[in-house]
């Protein structure tokens, strides 16, 4: 269900940004990461509602089922334009391009997993979640600024 939804926000976005276009040649992949903006508020967002909630005692587990519900579907969303990007720009190498995305995404999942207790123990989850959605957004913001220039250079 996430991910119908937030293929809907990307594409009323995309919708809305190709009224503007009036060229085909200024359609250029990095115009898909402006839906990103969402995901961006709504990771961040979810996960310092889940990291205060399971940091403070006596507050209702519903608080923390909410706010990672929220940053779950604003991680589709960004996962969504992210393997959609990484196909516009590489579009003769897809089945590859999304196979390395797949597997650089599931190694960093499965390492955090590891050590995500143990950080959380030692600065606060709540500082935790912080940490990793600023991580993510300056990773989006980077490529919306400076992906044209980079995909240019590997070409």
């Amino acid at each position: 269900m996430p991910q119908l939804a937030g293929g809907m926000v990307i594409d009323a976005i995309l919708k809305r940004k190709s009224r503007s276009v009036t060229e085909e040649h200024d359609r250029h992949p990095e115009a898909r990461l402006q839906a990103i903006w969402t995901g961006a508020i709504l990771v961040p967002a979810g996960l310092l509602i889940y990291g205060f909630c399971i940091a403070k005692d006596g507050v209702h587990w519903l608080g923390a089922v909410i706010g990672i519900g929220i940053a779950c579907f604003g991680l589709q969303v960004i996962t969504t334009i992210c393997y959609t990007y990484s196909i516009d720009c590489y579009q003769e190498h897809a089945s590859e391009v999304s196979q390395l995305f797949n597997f650089i995404r599931q190694e960093i999942g499965m390492t955090f997993a590891f050590y995500a207790v143990i950080l959380g123990d030692r600065i606060g989850f709540q500082y935790e979640m912080l940490m990793f959605a600023g991580l993510g957004s300056g990773v989006a913001l980077a490529l919306m600024l400076k992906g044209a220039r980079w995909r240019a250079r590997l070409e």
